[in-house]
């Protein structure tokens, strides 16, 4: 088995999917699947993005395949600002408003914050008032003076994100491998991960005497026609009290009335 065919067997086993069903999802012969994870069929890009596709992996996991069948990389950057991304940019400000009042924010692969929605804007301006902002979510959690400062669970959160965040890195995606050198990880990576969710995270604050509760769930484009949607992340972070939902409440509110 080569390094492909090992990759994989372990995301078809991952997402619990037999050759067969992915034989049917994909409109690639069993024989033929099987003879790629035995390295007896070398593997061409549309194969591999049928599978991928099939699998519901993400950018980065499907970045992994073609490295490792030494195929090029895909592209993982999109400029939003541009006139042609002007309906992308309008369909994730849609996401993005219909979550109100949750804060909610969509990212690249790195975890540059592309866009974000009202709350989650107030939210980061009430936090760091006058400050200098990463436009990072990274660098934001990391950062000493960031958001980590209010996070009562941060080192339970720091594990969690570390351990991800590595992950991803070792599937190729290099600048959030350079993102991660000027972090110190280290000692986070060290501590095991006795429960992770892939897709929630649940972030429990403290600020201006109130104890705040997010579940922090990301989501993905799942076959999106432009395959640098794959890279996109979008963060929700939904109140999971009454109290936090009482707060992104009154944020939106009181910015509402100061604009009359």
């Amino acid at each position: 088995m080569n390094g492909f065919g090992e990759l994989l067997k372990h995301w078809r086993t991952k997402k619990s999917i037999s050759q067969f069903d992915l034989s049917l999802e994909s409109g690639i012969s069993s024989r033929h699947i099987s003879f790629l994870e035995t390295g007896r069929s070398n593997a061409g890009k549309d194969s591999i993005m049928r599978i991928a596709c099939a699998l519901n992996l993400s950018g980065e996991e499907t970045n992994g395949l073609l490295i490792a069948a030494g195929l090029p990389a895909l592209p993982n950057r999109m400029d939003f600002d541009l006139p042609e991304n002007k309906r992308i940019r309008e369909s994730v400000d849609l996401f993005l408003s219909s979550v109100l009042p949750a804060p909610a924010i969509a990212m690249n692969a790195q975890r540059d914050i592309l866009r974000m929605n009202e709350s989650a804007e107030l939210l980061f301006e009430r936090m760091l008032p006058g400050k200098s902002r990463p436009a990072n979510l990274i660098q934001l959690l990391f950062h000493e003076n960031g958001i980590r400062s209010y996070l009562r669970n941060w080192e339970q959160v720091a594990v969690i994100l570390a351990h991800r965040l590595r992950r991803e890195a070792l599937l190729g995606e290099e600048d959030l491998n350079s993102i991660l050198k000027n972090l110190d990880l280290s000692r986070y990576e060290k501590i095991p991960v006795i429960e992770e969710s892939e897709v929630s995270l649940c972030m429990e604050m403290e600020f201006e005497n109130k104890h705040l509760s997010f579940v922090s769930m990301i989501s993905t484009p799942g076959t999106p026609l432009d395959i640098r949607l794959k890279f996109l992340r979008m963060e929700m972070f939904l109140p999971a009290n009454s109290v936090t939902r009482i707060f992104c409440e009154k944020l939106l509110s009181e910015n509402i009335a100061s604009r009359k």
